[in-house]
């Protein structure tokens, strides 16, 4: 396994067990970078959602002046880690990742509150 995935998958696990058990105190923004925590959400993305469950989120709750970020996503019959890639790219270059965007991941699994709210922090939100 690269060290950069072993690094990945502790902090994930670290995230998870801390907001597991309540822990509050934030994961410090500078210690992550931005490219790790988009890789953990991309995870995470794909542990939650099927590509067309996906694609309805960000059409029902990613949207600026009327024009849905689903949009820019590839048509057809796509893998749900395309998707959810290309998803990610949207999101990113339209500013989507915010508290809004976890809140609406909330809405939709509340039973895994704990593991959204826990990137959510990693993105210092």
């Amino acid at each position: 396994m690269p060290l950069e995935s072993l690094i990945e998958s502790l902090i994930w696990f670290g995230a998870t067990v801390a907001a597991a058990l309540g822990f509050r105190a934030r994961l410090c923004p500078k210690t992550l970078s931005r490219p790790v925590a988009l890789r953990t959400l991309h995870r995470l993305l794909l542990s939650l959602f099927q590509a067309e469950e996906l694609r309805r989120l960000l059409q029902v709750y990613c949207t600026d002046e009327g024009i849905s970020v689903a949009q820019y996503l590839p048509t057809g019959d796509q893998s749900a880690d395309a998707l959810a890639g290309a998803a990610l790219v949207a999101l990113e270059q339209r500013g989507f990742i915010d508290k809004n965007f976890f809140d609406a991941l909330v809405f939709e699994r509340p039973r895994r509150a704990h593991e959204i709210r826990a990137v959510q922090r990693m993105f210092g939100l």
